[in-house]
């Protein structure tokens, strides 16, 4: 086991210095910061100069993935150092279990309930966004076939344009009245762009809507909309989480066989109670969110801790799956190599006890 590669599947680490050695630098595994995290593969250490966190690719494996130091030595093919293959007994610790079988679900942690909408919203809802999906243009195709949708994928998804901002009653939609500072009945703001819905049992759980205007806020949840994260295909062993739904549709599209996708909608948010069941389920989290995003450390991180099955699998070649698949990054590949590198780890360990 190499620990370059072992690292790099925790934090995004770059070539620093070659003077004395190869030097990569980057954000620490367990306490975060801006490249205080040292690796040297020519000698197989590492060093955090804010934690303090050091050793080998043994130490690693025993501190940042709970392995017991007989399995370590066997997952980092070190089984030199075990006096013959005996040391610590035939079983594995409780560490390498959790290791080898992930347990299921999350630690301390507790999701929140998210409401579905009610029935007046879900109906006009679901008028808006048989307008919207009515009103694509060939500009709105080509950006959307350009993160890599099929024609087929955004019909499917119902995916459309409100090419105009609306002002609507609030009643209708059965929201709650609210009121401006002169006292007037405030409408529910639909700005322009293109339309995102989020379907749950048939019906429209979610609009979000990618505003035309290049602002901070750049999506919008229209009022009421479903806040969970949107989950698409099987519940089944591997799930990918992604930030945005439109690298969701994307995942589905092209690796749907291979697995599930949760797209949280910005990287800062936490699965609901929902999404955590299907997560628990799962055997191997691929944590996969925007490289280049504000905090994106402190979010993997947060995984890491909470799922003991979450494993760092960033995209490359670009920030995302979008930016991965206009560079031609092969995104069945991508997944594939995550899920082998988690078959690899089980798989030494449980051949170890044969």
């Amino acid at each position: 086991m190499n620990l370059l590669s072992l690292c790099q599947a925790d934090t995004e680490l770059k070539k620093v210095a070659t003077t004395k050695g190869v030097e990569y630098a980057g954000a620490c595994p367990w306490c975060g910061g801006n490249d205080r995290f040292r690796v040297w593969p020519e000698t197989g250490r590492y060093w955090c100069r804010g934690c303090g966190k050091k050793g080998d690719v043994i130490q690693y494996l025993r501190d940042k993935r709970g392995l017991s130091f007989p399995d370590a030595c066997r997952v980092a093919g070190r089984e030199d150092k075990l006096n013959g293959g005996r040391a610590g007994g035939r079983g594995p610790s409780t560490g390498a279990r959790s290791a080898a079988r992930p347990t299921e679900g999350p630690g301390p942690w507790k999701p929140k309930t998210s409401s579905l909408p009610g029935e007046q919203w879900q109906e006009q809802a679901g008028k808006l966004v048989e307008y919207a999906a009515g009103k694509l243009n060939s500009d709105t195709w080509a950006y959307l076939n350009g993160r890599g949708l099929a024609d087929d994928t955004i019909q499917a998804r119902r995916l459309g344009l409100l090419p105009a901002e609306k002002y609507v009653k609030r009643g209708p939609w059965g929201l709650p009245k609210q009121l401006t500072q002169h006292d007037r009945e405030k409408d529910l703001w639909l700005p322009a762009g293109v339309v995102i819905p989020y379907f749950i049992g048939g019906k429209v759980a979610r609009v979000r809507i990618r505003r035309q205007e290049a602002v901070e806020d750049r999506y919008w949840n229209v009022s009421g909309s479903y806040m969970g994260p949107m989950v698409l295909g099987p519940e089944g062993d591997v799930i990918i989480v992604v930030e945005s739904e439109l690298d969701g549709f994307l995942l589905a599209q092209d690796c749907g066989d291979m697995a599930g996708v949760v797209a949280l909608g910005n990287a800062q948010s936490k699965p609901d109670t929902g999404s955590a069941a299907i997560l628990a389920k799962s055997k191997l989290i691929l944590v996969a969110l925007d490289a280049d995003q504000a905090g994106a450390v402190a979010s993997w991180q947060w995984w890491l801790k909470t799922f003991t099955q979450a494993r760092r699998w960033p995209p490359v070649g670009g920030k995302d799956p979008g930016e991965m698949w206009q560079a031609w990054v092969d995104l069945k590949a991508w997944v594939g190599a995550g899920i082998d590198e988690y078959k690899t780890i089980n798989r030494i360990i449980s051949n170890s006890y044969k």
